[in-house]
């Protein structure tokens, strides 16, 4: 981010988030955060990276808040600041692994495809060419109705995923968003042993977790298989039935 710069070493960050903490009650408004903004020692080059020495003197701002309770982000993130004769520079360091986004690009590509066959539809006068494109006009619209669905969902997923600790099942949401950041299947193995079925092998390194595989499919689809290697130990397999409360004689043939 390029801008004139005056001569001044001080830059006030107005940016939602900025403030040490949050007010404490009775405080009123915030007040906006002022930080140093030191005089770049140096050539900055603008390529998205802050690895010009230049930014080893930067003032590095990492104490954000999230309003309006002022709670710290889960994820760190950093800003900088710095200027020269011609420039004030701005650098931003960011990692969120709760956003996602939808694919726009498809999600126009099908509207506009939309349009086309409606327009075709209309023009058409054979039987069985009306057929073919009112039933691809139908399967279009019921894609871009789940797309919209989907957008409506992801806000609750995300919600559900940032709660989710060591221990728990993945559930469709954690499933989704997983299988969201792969282009191919992805395989998750060794669960904890208390959210699976009392059959399921645990694991010789590590008796918390049992030896078991879900394949998830790629783009949001989520789990279309699973298995595990089963305990081949009575002695074992009765102490699982009896932590779960289940009666042998229901298993018994």
């Amino acid at each position: 981010m390029q801008g004139r710069a005056v001569g001044t070493a001080i830059a006030c960050l107005l940016l939602a988030g900025c403030l040490p903490k949050a007010p404490a009650p009775g405080e009123g408004s915030r007040q906006a955060r002022i930080i140093p903004c030191r005089r770049a020692a140096g050539k900055i080059a603008i390529d998205g990276k802050l690895n010009d020495p230049a930014w080893d003197r930067a003032y590095v701002l990492d104490d954000f808040r999230i309003p309006p309770e002022g709670r710290k982000p889960r994820h760190p993130s950093s800003a900088q600041l710095l200027w020269d004769d011609e420039f004030l520079y701005l650098g931003v360091v960011m990692e969120d692994f709760d956003l996602l986004a939808l694919k726009k690009e498809r999600d126009a590509a099908s509207r506009d495809r939309l349009a086309a066959l409606e327009r075709e539809l209309t023009a058409a006068r054979k039987g069985w060419v009306q057929d073919r494109l009112a039933r691809e006009i139908g399967e279009l619209r019921e894609e871009i109705a789940h797309l919209g669905q989907d957008l409506e969902q992801r806000a609750a997923r995300i919600e559900s995923a940032a709660r989710f600790s060591w221990g728990d099942d993945l559930g469709g949401d954690e499933e989704t968003i997983l299988s969201r950041l792969f282009d191919r299947p992805v395989m998750v193995t060794r669960y904890p042993r208390g959210v699976k079925a009392f059959y399921m092998k645990p694991a010789p390194d590590d008796p918390r977790v049992v030896l078991n595989v879900d394949v998830l499919a790629p783009e949001g689809y989520g789990e279309i298989i699973g298995g595990s290697q089963r305990e081949d130990r009575l002695d074992a397999l009765l102490e699982r039935m009896r932590e779960e409360q289940l009666d042998p004689a229901a298993y018994d043939w």
